[in-house]
């Protein structure tokens, strides 16, 4: 007498995960102790706190920092203007008072400059710790490296910078008059009619995990570049009013003053206040965490969205290796939920024909 080890691999046909719809969460004074509504910068320390600054008049302590569960405000009593986090965790800022300022968790300190104005964002903070500004909208770039400040005047002329990026080694400049580039000696500058730029308006800069330098254009153009290939797109979804963009994974999110587009390379998913709960016309910045998690600073509050990516398909019951004496027979069956399920067993890795059922019986004859 033989007794026999059946055991199969179970492996469903069709699709196993899909792509539910993304949760909305708001945190306004209405609906929680957040301490100021307008939310003007925001970034995230090595824990996972979100900082974010505001320059509303009147409000209670312009820097907050929260867990996801409680609001921290500090006492800090000017507007800010950009955060930006070191890789120790310390919290840079600029104000409206003409200073660089240092949070280390449990004091201030204080860095000034002449020619730092009441407002000189962007602030970027480089690989090598050393802080970038422009002030006041100048033709003028101010370094700080932690001691020593610099003076590297930029003269390319422009009239705004929106966004300073590091990438390959180099220093690159959004502004409205093309892409400025600085490879710590010379500087370069990118425009429309010598170059692949659609256009001379850049708001943001971000490199992807290809390390492709993606650029948000002005009259609704997106533009990748790496080594030598320019690959542009275009969208009316990101027409109105860009400030900022993130990338997470494949998918690029583009903010606006008036919404938010999720842009896949192919297809434009568009979030605006008439099919979520953000404010109308009032969107000033965002930042994705390492979770994924879509954080937005708006003129009414903090708002999160988050994508779930659920299973569409559940294997509430996986089949079970049994031990058959010849002459008898046993089934084998699966239980699982979802949509458009299809079965197929196999035997080795093989394909078992016919068997294409939540069961399956199998005889051993003598």
């Amino acid at each position: 007498m033989y007794h026999h080890v059946l055991s199969f691999v179970f492996i469903i046909i069709g699709t196993t995960l899909s792509q539910a719809q993304g949760i909305w969460t708001e945190y306004s004074l209405s609906n929680s102790s957040i301490p100021f509504e307008k939310i003007y910068s925001i970034d995230f320390d090595n824990s996972g706190n979100i900082w974010f600054g505001t320059n509303v008049t009147g409000a209670t302590g312009h820097l907050c920092r929260f867990d996801g569960q409680t609001f921290y405000p500090e006492s800090y009593n000017a507007w800010i203007y950009d955060i930006e986090i070191d890789k120790s965790g310390s919290v840079w800022v600029i104000n409206c008072m003409n200073e660089l300022k240092r949070w280390d968790g449990n004091d201030w300190e204080t860095f000034t400059h002449n020619n730092l104005d009441w407002y000189s964002d962007p602030l970027f903070i480089d690989s090598k710790g050393i802080k970038w500004m422009n002030p006041g909208f100048g033709n003028e770039i101010l370094t700080f490296d932690g001691s020593e400040w610099n003076n590297a005047v930029n003269e390319l002329s422009y009239s705004r910078i929106y966004a300073i990026k590091e990438y390959q080694d180099k220093i690159y400049i959004a502004s409205d008059s093309g892409l400025i580039i600085y490879n710590g000696q010379k500087w370069e500058k990118l425009m429309s009619g010598y170059s692949d730029l659609p256009n001379n308006k850049i708001y943001d800069i971000e490199v992807d995990n290809y390390d492709s330098l993606w650029l948000l254009c002005g009259e609704g153009f997106l533009v990748a570049h790496k080594d030598s290939t320019w690959n542009c797109y275009y969208s009316k979804d990101f027409e109105q009013n860009p400030f900022g963009l993130e990338i997470d994974g494949e998918d690029l999110w583009i903010g606006l003053y008036s919404q938010i587009v999720k842009f896949d390379k192919k297809n434009t998913i568009v979030f605006n206040s008439s099919n979520t709960n953000l404010p109308y016309n009032s969107i000033f910045c965002m930042e994705i965490n390492n979770k994924s998690e879509l954080w937005i600073g708006t003129r009414k509050g903090l708002f999160k969205y988050t994508e779930e990516i659920k299973p569409s398909i559940i294997i509430k019951q996986q089949p079970r290796s049994v031990i058959l004496r010849e002459g008898y027979s046993t089934a084998f069956s699966v239980i699982a939920d979802g949509d458009s399920l299809h079965y197929q067993w196999y035997k080795n890795y093989q394909e078992i024909q016919g068997a294409m059922s939540y069961s399956y019986i199998i005889n051993f004859l003598l």
